[in-house]
């Protein structure tokens, strides 16, 4: 089975987005970012006034908003950022995008782009997923070779090259 297909930028942000998210350190990274915001809120709430007035009054929750408000959008910089990284580093490597050509072997993957051809056995691949509109077949935590649903003729064909690679690559990584 060949599948021919253009890979483009959007393709590697949408990819790099989707892994950022499912990444586990990112997790935990917002999980720090909340408690320090929950930590802030409640020092800032403290200090503002004394320990015997009402937790629950309006001034505290001006400052929950407020502090709130900060930590969105330091959190939505931080997002538009790391997508400009993305862009950048696609337009500064210009490898990483353009035609694309995936062919399943019996023992391998064979993956040509403009100006090299790879030869991955099956066993070389550490998981197998899909993200959105994405076929990934992971290489490493972060690297995978990036196959849109749209090089496919339709959702059967998306489906078969799927449980064809899955029962190959199940097969080779048992051994």
């Amino acid at each position: 089975m060949k599948i021919q297909y253009v890979l483009g930028q959007e393709d590697i942000v949408a990819f790099n987005e989707y892994n950022y998210n499912k990444n586990t350190s990112f997790i935990q990274k917002n999980l720090i970012w909340i408690l320090l915001g929950i930590f802030l809120i409640y020092m800032v709430s403290t200090f503002k006034r004394p320990v015997y007035e009402e937790i629950l009054d309006w001034g505290n929750w001006v400052i929950f908003l407020f502090v709130g408000a900060i930590l969105y959008f330091l959190g939505f910089k931080k997002r538009k950022n790391r997508k400009k990284a993305i862009q950048r580093f696609v337009t500064e490597n210009p490898g990483t995008v353009g035609d694309r050509e995936i062919e399943l072997s019996e023992d391998s993957v064979i993956y040509n782009t403009e100006n090299s051809k790879t030869e991955y056995p099956y066993s070389s691949f550490r998981k197998i997923g899909s993200a959105k509109e994405y076929f990934l077949l992971y290489l490493g935590e972060q690297d995978a070779l990036i196959i849109p649903e749209r090089a496919f003729e339709d959702r059967q064909n998306f489906e078969e090259f799927k449980r064809l690679l899955e029962k190959r690559t199940l097969t080779y990584n048992k051994k």
